[in-house]
């Protein structure tokens, strides 16, 4: 592939990754006539786990709690209408207002108005919240979704992930979204709803077009909840409607969680395919990364962080003062890891106080070992103008700077370790099945404990897995067969949906060499290796079934992964999201936790509507 190896450019380069999620730019339709255009939000931070599309947490920095303190870490044009002439335009609004008057003599006004609990073609347009690309999203999906996204912030907040207090108006308190703008959180839970929905339509809306659906196990477990909440509905002398509603939002019906599942089902379904038809050509990558092929250098760099205190103005520039002198006496990184004590003071308390180290000193080696790190040229982590500094050829190795992070209270001190250089690590992608002697029970490979077995349970093991090998070639033969093929019967939950990280059919990808046992990685680092080659390879683990998928320097991997993101952001615009704001105004918004009680989701038993029960007009 034809990669440039050499950085260049004196000047402070412009951050061209690809944009993150916007806020919906979203035009309100004013009168239901359902003909009107809607910019479609990009969507990010999406991530597939336990077996459905589930709400996550964007991707912002943290904020350390007090007590409990984190872990330390590294314009689209409109269309032109011409009107010929008045008596044309006065024509054709009399034509509509007498067709809307007869249509409102037949249905009444109602059925424009008030949601009435149905899904699909039933759905009226008085409880039609959303129409996402073909699907109409009902005021009570939105709410379900809505209950949810403010639950998760709202349990995270808990930690000190972010400055939100759940017992003051939301309207009232700010955060800064990913675009850098400061809104409120009341408008960051209905942005991130209309994101969640519309990423999973677009998912649904293409798995349908694809033939895609739901497997005999979905429609158990969609089953299996239903009657879960009857038994809950009884046992609470309710209506199955009325239980739900109460517990997952206004307007929210047996009929909404049943559809709000399938789609969910049938989004994943169609994710997992995507994730097992992703080749790239090696003309599709290199006009990609001649584009952007300064995101992937990398640069060197150290750095440590100290309390910001931004209670006034005053606070303001005292903490920045001794950023200053702090820095000018680091000229090394061993400089400023002497420095950490000092720097760190504060933070090193809240990590003791929250049970992170066991004394002061063990915080500050725990603190040292983050102090190193590197960076690409599109990580903004810590400012565009760090990423800038970083990489300007006018910054020398050793020349310092300092990043204020007013939103999470934080001074960061950096030192320039290295220069820009792309990180030709040779990294390797592969999909695997385990199978253990003994009793076959689901563990993870990369437990540090060796289990001892017989000859006799080696032997059937190695039987098993050829019995599975021999099952895998009687089907078409490709990764998404053997992907289902390892989520059915790997050991190694780790490496599937079984194990709630988000990876699926036994995925072991961009893995350097080291992370894995000798005998896995000789087979799949070997330079004869092409993609779609299968082999049985024996380890101290048992058997693993392996499929090669990849091998490739980090920073072509690292490319390949954002031409796989931006094709996904591609079919998440191309959903287009319209709000229809009659319903929308009945839609639910996030009260302080006082005025609201607690509930229970239906797809994770972890998440519920306390934040977001009630309803008020806009």
């Amino acid at each position: 592939m034809d990669d440039e190896k050499k950085w260049s450019g004196d000047e402070p380069q412009k951050d061209t990754a690809p944009p993150e999620a916007t806020k919906p730019s979203v035009r309100y339709e004013e009168n239901d006539n359902w003909e009107f255009e809607a910019q479609a939000p990009t969507l990010d931070d999406n991530f597939l786990a336990d077996d459905q599309f589930e709400i996550q947490m964007p991707a912002e920095k943290p904020r350390p709690a007090e007590s409990v303190p984190a872990a330390p870490a590294a314009n689209s044009g409109e269309k032109q209408v011409t009107v010929r002439t008045a008596p044309l335009k006065i024509a054709l609004f009399c034509l509509l207002f007498a067709a809307v008057v007869a249509v409102l003599a037949v249905l009444g006004v109602r059925y424009y108005t008030v949601p009435n609990g149905k899904e699909g073609e039933m759905l009226n347009p008085g409880g039609t919240a959303l129409t996402v690309g073909e699907t109409k999203v009902s005021l009570g999906a939105y709410n379900y979704y809505y209950s949810r996204i403010v639950q998760n912030y709202l349990n995270y907040a808990n930690y000190g992930y972010y400055d939100l207090d759940s017992t003051k108006d939301y309207s009232k308190q700010y955060v800064t979204n990913s675009d850098g703008e400061k809104i409120t959180w009341l408008q960051m839970f209905k942005d991130k709803t209309v994101d969640q929905i519309q990423y999973v339509t677009s998912y649904y809306e293409a798995g349908q077009a694809a033939g895609i659906t739901l497997t005999a196990d979905q429609k158990k477990s969609i089953k299996e909840q239903m009657d879960s909440l009857k038994s809950s509905a009884s046992e609470a002398n309710q209506s199955l409607d009325d239980y739900i509603e109460k517990e997952f939002g206004d307007y929210c019906t047996a009929a909404t969680l049943e559809t709000v599942q399938e789609q969910a089902y049938i989004a994943e379904n169609y994710y997992r395919h995507t994730l097992t038809r992703s080749n790239i050509s090696d003309a599709e990558y290199n006009a990609f990364y001649k584009e952007h092929s300064k995101d992937y250098y990398n640069c060197a760099f150290a750095f440590i962080e100290m309390t910001y205190d931004t209670t006034s103005a005053e606070t303001k520039a005292a903490s920045v003062k001794k950023a200053k002198e702090y820095l000018t006496k680091i000229h090394s990184v061993k400089d400023m890891k002497k420095m950490i004590p000092t720097v760190c003071a504060d933070l090193i308390k809240r990590y003791v106080a929250g049970g992170y180290f066991e004394n002061e000193a063990k915080a500050v080696d725990g603190l040292s070992e983050y102090v190193e790190n590197t960076m690409t040229a599109k990580d903004t982590s810590y400012g565009k103008e760090t990423t800038q500094w970083l990489f300007n050829d006018s910054t020398k190795v050793g020349d310092t700077t300092y990043y204020c992070d007013e939103e999470n209270g934080f001074i960061y001190l950096f030192i320039k370790t290295g220069t820009p250089k792309l990180d030709e690590t040779s990294v390797y992608s592969v999909r695997h099945l385990l199978v253990t002697p003994g009793d076959n029970s689901k563990d993870s490979s990369t437990s540090s404990t060796e289990k001892k077995y017989t000859k006799k349970e080696w032997a059937a093991a190695k039987e098993k897995a050829e019995k599975l090998l021999a099952q895998y070639n009687k089907t078409d033969k490709t990764e998404y067969d053997f992907a289902m093929l390892a989520e059915e019967n790997s050991a190694d939950t780790n490496s599937t949906s079984a194990g709630g990280q988000g990876v699926f059919g036994g995925m072991i990808e961009g893995t350097k060499k080291g992370a894995m046992v000798p005998e896995f990685e000789k087979w799949a680092m070997d330079d004869s290796r092409k993609y779609g080659d299968v082999a049985i390879v024996k380890s101290k683990y048992g058997y693993h079934i392996m499929y090669f998928i990849d091998k490739c320097p980090q920073y072509q991997y690292n490319c390949k992964k954002d031409i796989l993101s931006d094709r996904e952001t591609q079919m998440v615009d191309g959903c287009a999201v319209k709000e229809h704001k009659t319903a929308m105004k009945k839609a639910a918004q996030a009260k302080p936790e006082e005025s609201t009680t607690a509930g229970s989701s239906v797809t994770s038993g972890n998440t519920g509507s306390s934040a977001a029960s009630g309803t008020t007009g806009e």
